[in-house]
């Protein structure tokens, strides 16, 4: 039958607890009030306890307050919201309160039954053993070390153990549970290598990228050039003397071949917008859309268009590549109203969720509102390419600016009466600040 320790013997156990309890909560990130609590009960009474105790010959006064006794002792014990334990220096347990008991699934008498080594997992029996070699030995105030111990339903649960030595060969054990916590650090460690692996095969896949680009630049171009050589040697040395069908096979095979040529060179420049190291800074758009108008001249030469750039506020951006985008956007817009006798591009701004929005607008043939998500998809045209030229890549290029910059771009449109395409951009966080300086592109 267990004996409850001597009244020495329970000032050393709460003084005990009162230091596990206190050393938890400054090793632990939840709030005080709980262990807190706990803590200062403890220490609350041990001074009692020790009040208690004679401090000379002569009997205490007479106390108007009954000190601590044993069965408040025990109630502290069993009442702990952490798992405590006494047990013997061989592993028997001695007594063993709710919460330890309520945490393993086991009643408290099958409990008393067992030897602490045995709730242990069989991996960390080497160094939680180590552990109390030291405390029964080199007598340190605690030892602490973590280790997994068995539900009754066989999972396992990861608790961080610190034990004291008590009098008369009696061991604490104060046990707290970190299963969430080594769970979340299992998973951070999954995460983490799923994010090396799939590193690792984005590195494969750009130098695949850039393997590819090289063969375009050189295996492909190439026999282009060959061809677009030869058939201009056709039309210039015996054009005068082949058929009209003879003439327009070669005419033909120059088209293609300039069309597969203008195609590699946007493949190219799209493949690079993936490498691009952005350089943000703040840019003026009004200016910039007054630029890429001007170089776009051109284009819309001999064209009645009419030109509506409205207040444009200034975007944390890549200058050259907003100059990409704007090029793209501006471009097919001038295509897209060639049929028109009186053209008209809008280029405006307007605010959704406190971030700015550039829009730019056209009165031209517009596309049908159910093809507007294939738009930024590279080599998709909505237009036969006997009525409008071009290689299905421009809108491509402008939706990976926008993405590099974090943002979205979409479009609107009905058939026969004008599209509108609008993007925004991400705002430049701590990580990727803008530049102080202002930079007129």
């Amino acid at each position: 039958m267990f004996r409850f320790p001597t009244r020495g013997s329970t000032i050393s156990i709460a003084a005990a607890i009162a230091l596990l309890s206190l050393a938890d909560v400054a090793s632990s990130s939840n709030p005080w009030p709980v262990k807190g609590l706990l803590a200062l009960v403890c220490v609350a009474a041990f001074f009692l306890l020790q009040r208690g105790l004679p401090q000379s010959a002569e009997p205490p006064p007479p106390s108007p307050h009954p000190l601590p006794s044993r069965d408040d002792f025990r109630n502290l014990f069993d009442t702990a919201p952490a798992g405590m334990a006494l047990l013997q220096p061989n592993g028997a347990i001695v007594r063993v309160n709710l919460a330890f008991c309520r945490w393993l699934g086991q009643e408290r008498d099958s409990m008393l039954q067992r030897n602490w080594w045995n709730l242990l997992d069989s991996k960390d029996l080497e160094a939680s053993l180590a552990s109390v070699t030291r405390l029964l030995g080199d007598h340190p105030e605690t030892v602490q070390f973590e280790a997994h111990f068995r539900h009754k339903d066989s999972r396992l649960l990861f608790g961080n153990v610190a034990m004291a030595l008590l009098p008369d060969e009696l061991l604490l054990a104060y046990v707290i549970d970190i299963s969430m916590r080594f769970e979340s650090e299992q998973r951070v460690r999954r995460l983490n290598q799923e994010l090396e692996q799939r590193v690792a095969q984005l590195t494969e896949l750009h130098q695949d990228i850039a393997t590819f680009t090289s063969s375009i630049s050189h295996d492909l171009r190439a026999p282009l050039r060959q061809m677009d050589g030869f058939s201009r040697i056709l039309l210039d040395d015996f054009g005068s003397n082949a058929s009209e069908e003879a003439r327009n096979a070669a005419l033909r095979i120059r088209e293609a071949v300039q069309n597969m040529s203008r195609m590699l060179e946007d493949l190219l420049q799209l493949s690079r917008l993936g490498r691009h190291r952005l350089s943000r800074v703040a840019c003026d758009m009004k200016l910039l859309v007054d630029q890429v108008v001007v170089s776009l001249g051109p284009e819309w030469e001999g064209r009645t268009v009419e030109w509506r750039i409205g207040d444009l506020p200034f975007l944390d951006c890549d200058p050259g590549l907003m100059r990409k985008l704007l090029e793209n956007l501006l471009s097919n817009a001038i295509k897209f109203t060639r049929r028109q006798q009186a053209a008209v591009i809008e280029v405006g701004s307007q605010w959704k969720e406190g971030q700015p929005v550039i829009f730019v607008r056209d009165n031209g043939v517009g596309f049908p509102p159910s093809q507007a998500g294939k738009l930024f998809t590279v080599f998709q045209r909505l237009h036969r390419s006997e009525d409008f030229e071009g290689t299905g890549v421009g809108l491509a290029s402008v939706n990976r600016i926008v993405q590099l910059h974090g943002g979205s771009v979409w479009a609107e449109s009905e058939l026969g009466h004008g599209a509108t395409f609008f993007f925004q951009l991400e705002r430049a966080s701590a990580d990727n600040p803008v530049e102080a300086q202002t930079v007129i592109v």
